[in-house]
Protein backbone atom coordinates (compact mmCIF):
# COMPACT_ATOMS: atom_id res chain seq x y z
CA UNK A 1 0.00 0.00 0.00
CA UNK A 2 1.59 3.65 -0.76
CA UNK A 3 -0.19 6.74 1.07
CA UNK A 4 0.12 10.23 -0.02
CA UNK A 5 1.34 12.84 2.00
CA UNK A 6 -2.03 13.43 4.06
CA UNK A 7 -2.36 9.38 5.07
CA UNK A 8 -4.76 8.70 2.60
CA UNK A 9 -4.29 5.81 0.06
CA UNK A 10 -2.49 6.94 -3.44
CA UNK A 11 -4.72 6.75 -6.16
CA UNK A 12 -1.89 6.96 -8.89
CA UNK A 13 -0.47 3.16 -7.14
CA UNK A 14 -1.63 0.25 -7.96
CA UNK A 15 -5.28 -0.10 -7.59
CA UNK A 16 -6.16 2.99 -5.38
CA UNK A 17 -2.97 2.58 -3.97
CA UNK A 18 -2.73 -1.04 -2.84
CA UNK A 19 -0.84 -3.37 -4.82
CA UNK A 20 -2.82 -5.67 -6.84
CA UNK A 21 -1.25 -9.04 -9.03
CA UNK A 22 -2.10 -12.57 -9.33
CA UNK A 23 1.59 -13.26 -8.14
CA UNK A 24 0.93 -11.95 -4.96
CA UNK A 25 -1.76 -13.37 -3.12
CA UNK A 26 -3.10 -14.16 0.86
CA UNK A 27 -0.05 -16.55 1.30
CA UNK A 28 2.31 -13.50 0.24
CA UNK A 29 4.57 -11.08 2.41
CA UNK A 30 6.48 -8.33 0.98
CA UNK A 31 8.60 -7.56 3.83
CA UNK A 32 10.99 -4.80 2.73
CA UNK A 33 10.42 -2.64 -0.16
CA UNK A 34 12.57 0.62 -1.57
CA UNK A 35 12.97 2.65 -3.90
CA UNK A 36 15.35 2.91 -6.56
CA UNK A 37 16.76 6.18 -7.51
CA UNK A 38 15.08 5.72 -11.18
CA UNK A 39 11.51 5.08 -9.27
CA UNK A 40 10.87 1.69 -9.31
CA UNK A 41 10.68 -0.21 -6.72
CA UNK A 42 11.95 -3.16 -4.99
CA UNK A 43 10.70 -5.24 -2.61
CA UNK A 44 11.38 -9.25 -0.77
CA UNK A 45 9.11 -11.49 0.61
CA UNK A 46 7.86 -15.26 1.03
CA UNK A 47 5.43 -16.53 -0.24
CA UNK A 48 3.93 -20.33 1.53
CA UNK A 49 3.78 -23.20 -0.69
CA UNK A 50 0.96 -25.61 1.04
CA UNK A 51 0.91 -25.45 4.75
CA UNK A 52 5.01 -24.96 5.71
CA UNK A 53 6.57 -24.53 3.24
CA UNK A 54 8.00 -20.70 2.52
CA UNK A 55 9.21 -19.53 -1.04
CA UNK A 56 11.87 -16.25 -0.84
CA UNK A 57 11.43 -14.16 -3.82
CA UNK A 58 12.27 -10.27 -4.80
CA UNK A 59 10.08 -8.45 -7.01
CA UNK A 60 10.32 -5.13 -8.75
CA UNK A 61 7.35 -2.86 -9.74
CA UNK A 62 7.08 0.29 -12.10
CA UNK A 63 6.35 3.18 -10.22
CA UNK A 64 2.63 3.32 -10.39
CA UNK A 65 2.48 -0.08 -8.80
CA UNK A 66 2.55 -2.44 -12.26
CA UNK A 67 4.74 -5.55 -12.27
CA UNK A 68 8.33 -4.73 -14.23
CA UNK A 69 7.84 -7.40 -17.04
CA UNK A 70 11.68 -7.23 -17.72
CA UNK A 71 12.36 -8.56 -14.23
CA UNK A 72 11.73 -12.11 -12.98
CA UNK A 73 9.13 -13.98 -14.28
CA UNK A 74 5.41 -11.09 -13.94
CA UNK A 75 7.64 -9.18 -12.30
CA UNK A 76 8.77 -11.72 -9.27
CA UNK A 77 12.71 -13.64 -9.07
CA UNK A 78 11.07 -16.79 -7.41
CA UNK A 79 14.19 -18.70 -5.52
CA UNK A 80 14.76 -21.96 -5.11
CA UNK A 81 15.37 -22.59 -1.53
CA UNK A 82 12.97 -22.48 1.32
CA UNK A 83 12.89 -20.28 3.90
CA UNK A 84 12.06 -16.42 3.89
CA UNK A 85 13.77 -12.99 2.72
CA UNK A 86 12.89 -10.02 5.37
CA UNK A 87 15.97 -7.35 4.25
CA UNK A 88 16.50 -5.20 1.70
CA UNK A 89 19.64 -3.08 0.56
CA UNK A 90 20.12 -0.82 -2.65
CA UNK A 91 23.73 -0.61 -3.38
CA UNK A 92 24.66 2.60 -5.40
CA UNK A 93 24.70 0.89 -8.47
CA UNK A 94 21.36 0.14 -7.88
CA UNK A 95 22.14 -4.03 -7.38
CA UNK A 96 19.71 -5.19 -4.86
CA UNK A 97 21.22 -7.20 -1.85
CA UNK A 98 18.57 -9.20 0.37
CA UNK A 99 18.88 -11.25 3.73
CA UNK A 100 16.96 -13.52 5.56
CA UNK A 101 16.66 -16.88 6.70
CA UNK A 102 16.57 -20.75 4.92
CA UNK A 103 14.41 -23.24 6.09
CA UNK A 104 14.65 -26.74 5.89
CA UNK A 105 11.39 -28.05 5.92
CA UNK A 106 10.62 -30.79 8.13
CA UNK A 107 8.45 -33.56 6.01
Amino acid sequence: MRLSVTGSPDPTFGSNGALRSATVNQQTRITAPAQQTDGLIVGCGWQKDGAVIRNPFLLRLLPFGAGDPTFGTQSVRLLIAEGELNALSLRGDEAIVAAGAYQKAMH
